[in-house]
């Protein structure tokens, strides 16, 4: 006699499955859930889903400095070779092209990544300067240095053009020209297109950190803001660290036609935003993943104000509707790590398709 079997998960109706997929945000589980049967595959083929949540890549405390760089795709483990770090140009305003230099290089961060330019930040002794080049090993990083130029903290691509955020709160576009003979791309010119943005209203002593990100065809930059205290701790003298008010947050479009910063009340309810210094995103969300209009943050962005206790992490969100910030809401997993050279980022799989 044959045995008798029940249902199989492979024969939920297919629209079914399109409601249970568009309930997982992480792409992780969606993965899995393609991974089930044929037909769940062909479910996420059939349903469109909103982009997946970001993934939070953590440092392992390794640091390697060589002159050799590449990047690294960690979903396909696709290389793209970037030039050596001693092979650049660097380009003193006002004067020529030096051929590969010489001054002596302290730190490259890489803060812009597309798939025909790469944007960095270089750190020569006692100076800094913006560097671009395109992906391949024989090609140069081209290196502008301007000692009246002011710092880079951020770097994105909006609408066709390189937009930068200086450390004082003021935009900067940044011009990109390219090199007829090599195709090597070089930074032709700096100029400021915006203000500095509105004074906040001071609480004492804060400490602000300022995110630039692009949503929606729009330039965005968020102030984060942090109450700092003075304690004591026996041995140790005064220690500087964050009070117990919770973190506050304040959002500002640009607007290119006045040359000023408007302020953002609201981000919709179906896009959140991650941020990180130089790695912000920001992501469309669905009210069956995670509630929308939210700011999901690094509760220690500041390093060493931490009184000497250790520096830990863990993400939170701040919600634009109430301004309330929790560890609760959040579809991501509770994380905590020790802090390190190497920062956390985030890693969105659908842009590394």
């Amino acid at each position: 006699m044959a045995k008798k079997t029940g249902p199989s998960w492979s024969d939920i109706p297919l629209d079914l499955a399109g409601r249970i997929l568009r309930r997982l945000p992480a792409h992780i589980d969606r993965l899995r859930f393609s991974a089930v049967c044929p037909q769940w595959r062909a479910a996420t083929r059939r349903h469109p889903v909103h982009p997946p949540l970001p993934l939070l890549l953590l440092p392992d405390a390794t640091r390697v400095y060589e002159d050799a760089c590449f990047l690294k795709d960690p979903f396909s483990n696709a290389t793209v070779t970037l030039p050596a770090l001693s092979r650049r140009r660097v380009q003193h305003v006002g004067g020529e092209f030096l051929g590969e230099a010489t001054e002596e290089l302290d730190k490259c961060r890489i803060i812009l990544c597309l798939p025909h330019l790469i944007a960095a930040v270089f750190n020569f002794t006692c100076v800094y300067a913006v560097a671009v080049c395109r992906p391949g090993a024989n090609s140069w990083w081209s290196v502008r240095v301007d000692r009246w130029a002011p710092l880079p903290l951020d770097i994105v691509y909006h609408q066709g053009k390189l937009y930068a955020l200086s450390d004082m709160d003021a935009l900067f576009a940044v011009d990109i020209s390219t090199d007829h003979s090599t195709s090597d791309p070089w930074v032709s010119q700096i100029q400021q297109v915006n203000g500095h943005l509105p004074k906040p209203v001071s609480r004492g002593f804060d400490m602000e950190e300022s995110y630039l990100v692009e949503s929606c065809g729009a330039l965005l930059v968020v102030r984060r803001s942090r109450r700092i205290c003075i304690r004591s701790k026996p041995g140790q003298g005064d220690i500087i660290g964050p009070a117990a008010e919770q973190d506050r947050f304040e959002v500002f479009e640009a607007n290119f036609g006045q040359s000023r910063w408007d302020k953002v009340t609201t981000l919709g309810d179906e896009r959140v935003l991650f941020l990180r210094r130089r790695c912000c995103r920001s992501v469309c969300v669905s009210h069956d993943e995670v509630p929308g209009d939210c700011i999901f943050f690094l509760d220690n962005e500041y390093g060493a104000y931490t009184f000497g206790e250790g520096v830990s992490s863990s993400c939170s969100v701040y919600s634009m509707r109430d301004g309330k910030v929790s560890t609760k809401s959040t579809p991501l997993p509770t994380v905590s790590w020790e802090q390190d050279m190497v920062w956390a980022t985030w890693l969105l799989p659908a842009e590394l398709k």
